[in-house]
């Protein structure tokens, strides 16, 4: 099998960016997980869960503090794949 051009290898890479656009985009799979963890916290039936305010927020910090880990996470895997297909 012929080595890949470089040209050829440009266009994989765009591939790749599409494609995890396609499938997500990146954020997606962190965005339902987010969204199931939020009812946990949240008012049901017109009653807070107990604790206080200062609680919930720092409860939203925390999520979003994992989220963020796991978008830069998924966001690296991303720039490695794009880096090993341009490698010659």
């Amino acid at each position: 099998m012929p080595e890949l051009t470089e040209e050829r290898r440009k266009q994989l890479v765009k591939v790749v960016r599409q494609t995890s656009a396609e499938e997500g985009p990146r954020r997606d799979p962190q965005r339902p997980a987010r969204r199931d963890a939020r009812p946990c916290r949240e008012p049901q039936g017109g009653r807070r869960r107990p604790g206080s305010d200062d609680e919930h927020r720092a409860d939203e910090v925390e999520l979003q503090k994992v989220t963020d880990t796991r978008i830069k996470e998924l966001d690296e895997l991303l720039q490695h794949k794009e880096e090993e297909i341009l490698e010659v």
